[in-house]
Formats: structure tokens, sequence, C-alpha cells
């Protein structure tokens, strides 16, 4: 994943604007820079599994 520094570093400024980290992930996820980032489709997946209920570990966890 070749976008990961940047996608933690877009995480790293949202949460410390005052995002929380389900919204941080969502913004990420939906940002049209990481549009064809499998790293941004995996983060979709688990955004949405945590709106469906899923804790956040487990949603993160199941990426791996």
């Amino acid at each position: 994943f070749h976008d990961l520094p940047d996608v933690l570093d877009l995480m790293t400024v949202c949460v410390e604007a005052g995002l929380s980290m389900d919204a941080a992930i969502t913004r990420i996820a939906n940002n049209k820079q990481f549009k064809d980032s499998p790293l941004a489709k995996e983060l979709k997946i688990a955004s949405y599994e945590t709106l469906a209920g899923k804790p956040r570990h487990d949603a993160l966890r199941d990426m791996a």
C-alpha cells in the first residue's frame, strides 16, 4: 500500500482537528485522492461495517 503514509497523515490531521476516528476513516475512504486505492476501499468496508454495528476494532482487524 503505497498510499499508507498519506492515509495516516490525513487520519492524524482529521483526528487532531476534532473528528472522531470513525469520521476520519469515513472521510479518508471517500476522499477523491484515494479513490483507486486498495487501502481506501478496505477502509470504506470497515466504515460500513462500523455503521452497521460491528465494533471498530473488529472491522479494522478484518482488514488484515
